[in-house]
């Protein structure tokens, strides 16, 4: 499986895309090759710089983060990737720690970080984010008594407890507006203050409106 590049026809990139995948066999043998005489890093990137002319390689990232940008089509592969590096740097790890920067106010970082997240967890690992601060500690939100024991970020940010109550908040996908759904087995008192919950933190933001959503 070889993703195609979003490029224009006429492009630099479509030149070097074209190239790739004519010698894609050849380029993984070379990397194997170097890979015998030089371990290769967990993870990396490289940047290309495009001069309208020709495209060279500027600098490559020993801490990447762009995981956020792939092509949807590479999802498969990076999965695959994280896979087989885990196998080969420490087989019998199930949990992750990811560190991330402590200083970053960058919204699509933290959009990598969701995406990075996602990738190894669907590479069969339990994944949570750390840090090295002595003063960092851990934030755990509680609602009626019961801890949030999960979230996934997919489609929105959807949070759920062990007695199977949820909250979701999504964009709506037919008109510019947020959609909010609570939703209890245990009582309805519960699913009013997950709704509560969520609209007590979209409040503090400022940047919400007024809105009909209710229970």
């Amino acid at each position: 499986m070889i993703p195609e590049l979003k490029t224009a026809i006429n492009s630099e990139f479509l030149k070097l895309e074209n190239l790739i995948i004519r010698n894609s066999c050849e380029i993984e043998q070379w990397f194997r090759t170097k890979w015998l005489d030089q371990e290769a890093p967990f993870y990396a990137s490289v940047d290309l710089r495009n001069s309208g002319f020709k495209i060279s390689p500027v600098d490559t990232n020993l801490f990447p983060a762009g995981f956020n940008n792939l092509n949807t089509q590479f999802e498969p592969l990076a999965i695959q990737a994280a896979t087989i590096a885990i196998e080969k740097i420490c087989p019998e790890a199930s949990k992750i720690i990811i560190i991330p920067e402590n200083h970053s106010r960058n919204i699509f970082y933290f959009r990598n970080l969701i995406s990075l997240i996602e990738i190894l967890k669907n590479a069969g690992l339990e994944v949570e984010i750390g840090n090295l601060d002595p003063s960092f500690k851990k934030t755990v939100y509680e609602i009626d008594d019961q801890e949030i024991s999960d979230v996934l970020t997919v489609n929105g940010v959807r949070f759920s407890f062990k007695d199977g109550s949820w909250g979701l908040i999504r964009a709506s996908s037919n008109k510019p507006s947020l959609v909010i759904v609570a939703e209890s087995p245990t009582s309805d008192m519960r699913k009013k203050k997950i709704f509560g919950f969520i609209d007590d933190l979209l409040q503090k933001t400022g940047k919400i409106g007024e809105y009909d959503q209710k229970i």
